[in-house]
């Protein structure tokens, strides 16, 4: 039975696509860590890889760790063989073909969530058919098919012909399984061969992973921090902006006040003008009556000699 491994961080995905592939006659084996698909890689053995890029981390959180994985098993010399499809959620034709110019490539991108025929396709493509499990259906559908046999039985040359084609199907399987087994027993013999590589290199992986979990936990305390500072920031402008408000509403109302006094002082100058014009026009008046009092006092003066 053809084994395959998944490789992913959302609980969901990964429940409903093992599932499906149970029901689909694979062997399957799950992980949602890179640490432990690295560790199911080894004791599992599968024949195709269902990797995603977006991982468990040991913080409970989703981090890209599956360019790192992929990047451990290509170059593995006992794993660099085994197929891997690479998952990527909500991807563009652009960011898949950025995937693909990487130096550690998987055999095939695809972006989640997946159709369950897409997904079998791409697995047929890369890792075929079972001959075993064919053979078996093949048995099945010969149980069945009791009254195709007994036509058969009537009609010698068609049923030679029939046999035939069966045992030359048969033999081509039996030979795809020896050589499907015979390239098994190599995998385990250059696995076996490569166990201490492997070793080093599951924990050179997993240093780089704790070394970036590292990271982002700094990355994230440095965000933390910087928002509560943003955050004092917003509320200093807050208090400050309320202030400048009230001083621009204080400023309104003193103006305000302001143009009324003005509008007074203006009509005050006015009154003030007309009171000056009336004075000039009294002075012009008492300057015309001191003069005839002067003419008349003359006269009188006159008079008087």
């Amino acid at each position: 039975m053809r084994k395959i491994l998944v490789i992913d961080g959302e609980k969901e995905f990964l429940e409903m696509v093992s599932s499906f592939l149970g029901s689909s006659n694979f062997s399957v084996a799950s992980a949602s860590s890179a640490e432990e698909g690295l560790e199911q890689v080894v004791s599992f053995g599968p024949h195709l890889i269902l990797l995603a890029r977006d991982l468990m981390g040991a913080s409970g959180e989703l981090v890209p760790e599956g360019l790192a994985v992929l990047r451990g098993l290509k170059s593995n010399p006992g794993f660099k063989k085994i197929p891997v499809i690479f998952l990527v959620k909500e991807a563009s034709e652009r960011d898949l073909q950025r995937l693909k110019n990487l130096k550690y490539k998987a055999e095939d991108y695809a972006r989640k969530p997946i159709s369950d025929s897409d997904l079998l396709r791409r697995i047929e493509n890369l890792i075929g058919f079972d001959p075993e499990e064919v053979v078996s259906q093949l048995g099945q559908e010969k149980g069945r098919n009791s009254l195709g046999q007994k036509v058969l039985a009537n009609k010698p040359d068609i049923q030679e012909a029939g046999e035939r084609e069966i045992q030359e199907l048969l033999s081509r399987l039996g030979e795809e399984l020896s050589q499907s087994q015979e390239k098994e027993e190599e995998s385990v013999i250059c696995s076996g061969a490569s166990q201490e590589e492997l070793r080093r290199e599951l924990e050179l992986v997993q240093g780089r992973i704790r070394e970036r979990e590292e990271r982002y936990q700094k990355i994230r305390e440095k965000w933390k921090k910087a928002l509560v500072v943003m955050e004092e920031r917003i509320l200093r402008l807050s208090e400050e902006n309320r202030r400048l408000e009230a001083r621009l509403s204080e400023m309104v109302e003193k103006g305000e006040n302001w143009e009324k006094e003005r509008k007074e002082m203006v009509e005050v100058l006015a009154k003030v003008g007309e009171l000056i014009l009336r004075w000039e026009n009294f002075k012009e008046v008492l300057a015309r009556d001191m003069e005839l009092a002067r003419e008349l006092l003359k006269s009188i003066e006159r008079l008087k000699r």
